[in-house]
């Protein structure tokens, strides 16, 4: 049984002379008990050269241990990892590894160079695009001499080179850059294996949008919910909204993500003889309409399909080729398997109901499996239950106190039914006019748990989930939707293909005569 990791920090942004404090929580896997195989965490502070630079042994007694880091004013800026494992832990790969990035910056005023300078993107008559850029890798390595290593990477396809001195003794690159490239990373390397690397991105009004239909696939004949996704040119959510349309540029539906890109939208009467694309709303004075293509619809399919109504999880299965077939429902959460379910379709189609109460909180998978046990579709769920949470209440002695002025705190923890339960509580007091809002929105130890630790991928503003501010379960839905999707390859049945006898005749008269 794996355990899980999570480390609490006081921050995600750091001068080179502050101390990053830390807490640490070790549990099982499945319900989230303090862990009873581990007794040492291992803990790395990794810069950008990808070079440990500090490791810690962390004690931890009933799941809970502590740390800190103490940033040196010769660590330089920029990103820096820090992981955390156990020896347990290394018996189920890298998936229950911890691993957090901060900013690191520069405690001192004074700017210091950058490496790679004068980045130009030169426009040429024949339409040729070139990428023009000045380095100076004395800024990382001031032992470093001759020729110069630079890795280029174009989009997915990647470059490198050695660099030489020109006559004014400086590195420069002139390199041609495909039409349709987006982004390009340019990434330094000095005789002693110093690295320094930057991404431009060439083309800011690009929009990655992208559609993810329930449970794999848009099925012919049968209703489904799309679920979408749009990024920015720096990978971040960006809010649209459009319309969706047939082959015959007839309004279907509409569609509107919330603030970080995501949405769903539904899709009946889904045709396989038809196509089906999406009209943005346009964001530029032009007026200019981007277009972007749905999946294409299979022909033979399943759907399987999970909405909350009251307190019951209602699943539908769907089908358009196991008209009555058997099939069987496998519900899981977090590798642990709560119940499989079997059932025969009726015309296509076959329900299931479930009570929310009766499965923990967390992602929900839903598994469809065809009389061979052979998994067909399945659908990631988030079952919201916080009535088993802990609720904390805090209060102060006063409703306003001077600098530095002694501030007593009550706090309460207490179940559902008000009753005191134990715990161990972390308190991390912040300007709520400054930082405030990236608390609500960044990582904590609730979205880690039920939500960034059972879904592949980095989660944008994984607490805004959790959050007062998110009152509608869409959003969790189209999280999961997405990063979530699924899909599985499998046998279907040969579609079959019927001929006009008189047509056939006549065609093979016409090729005798």
């Amino acid at each position: 049984m794996a355990e899980k990791i999570y480390l609490q920090f006081d921050s995600k942004v750091y001068t080179n002379d502050k101390t990053i404090w830390f807490k640490s929580i070790v549990t099982n896997a499945i319900d989230h008990t303090p862990t009873i195989f581990s007794g040492v965490l291992y803990v790395e502070l990794i810069d950008s050269d990808e070079k440990i630079i500090e490791k810690k042994l962390i004690k931890i007694e009933n799941g809970i241990g502590d740390g800190f880091f103490q940033l040196s004013e010769n660590y330089s800026e920029g990103l820096y990892l820090i992981r955390a494992y156990t020896e347990w832990n290394k018996n189920f790969d890298t998936d229950f590894i911890f691993k957090e990035y901060i900013q690191v910056f520069s405690a001192s005023t004074k700017e210091k160079p950058d490496p790679i300078s004068n980045v130009t993107l030169v426009e040429k008559q024949n339409n040729e695009r070139r990428l023009t850029a000045y380095f100076n890798p004395l800024t990382i390595d001031n032992l470093h001499k001759k020729n110069l290593t630079l890795f280029i990477t174009l989009d997915d396809k990647k470059d490198s080179l050695s660099i030489k001195k020109n006559k004014e003794g400086k590195y420069l690159i002139d390199y041609t850059i495909p039409d349709k490239c987006q982004f390009v990373t340019l990434q330094i390397q000095t005789k002693n294996l110093f690295r320094y690397s930057k991404t431009i991105a060439l083309n800011k009004d690009h929009l990655d949008l992208q559609f993810f239909p329930e449970s794999g696939e848009l099925v012919h004949g049968i209703q489904s919910i799309v679920g979408f996704k749009a990024l920015d040119y720096l990978g971040k959510g960006k809010s649209i909204e459009g319309e969706i349309l047939n082959g015959k540029d007839e309004v279907i539906t509409s569609f509107k993500s919330n603030q970080l890109g995501m949405g769903i939208f539904t899709l009946t009467n889904v045709d396989s003889n038809t196509t089906y694309y999406a009209r943005l709303k346009s964001q530029s004075e032009e007026g200019l309409s981007l277009i972007y293509p749905l999946p294409d619809v299979a022909a033979i399919g399943n759907v399987l399909s999970v909405i909350k109504k009251e307190d019951e999880i209602l699943v539908t299965a769907s089908t358009n080729y196991m008209k009555n077939d058997s099939i069987s429902l496998r519900i899981s959460c977090r590798g642990f398997v709560y119940s499989d379910i079997k059932g025969r379709f009726k015309e296509g189609t076959l329900l299931f109901s479930l009570p929310a109460d009766k499965l923990p909180e967390g992602i929900i998978a839903f598994t469809m499996m065809n009389s061979s046990k052979q998994p067909v579709a399945e659908r990631l769920y988030f079952n919201e239950r916080p009535e088993s949470r802990i609720k904390i209440g805090l209060s102060t002695n006063k409703n306003t106190y001077t600098q530095r002025e002694l501030t007593k705190l009550n706090i309460e923890t207490i179940n559902n039914e008000n009753e005191p339960v134990k715990a161990n509580l972390s308190l991390l007091v912040l300007n709520k006019e400054q930082m405030g809002q990236m608390q609500n929105t960044r990582q904590n130890i609730l979205s880690y748990f039920l939500l960034s630790s059972d879904l592949k991928g980095k989660i944008e503003n994984p607490g805004f989930y959790f959050s007062k501010e998110n009152t509608n379960h869409n959003n969790l839905d189209a999280l999961l939707l997405t990063q979530g999707w699924r899909k599985y390859h499998y046998t279907k049945p040969i579609q079959k293909i019927f001929f006009n006898q008189s047509s056939t005749s006549l065609y093979q008269a016409q090729l005798m005569g």
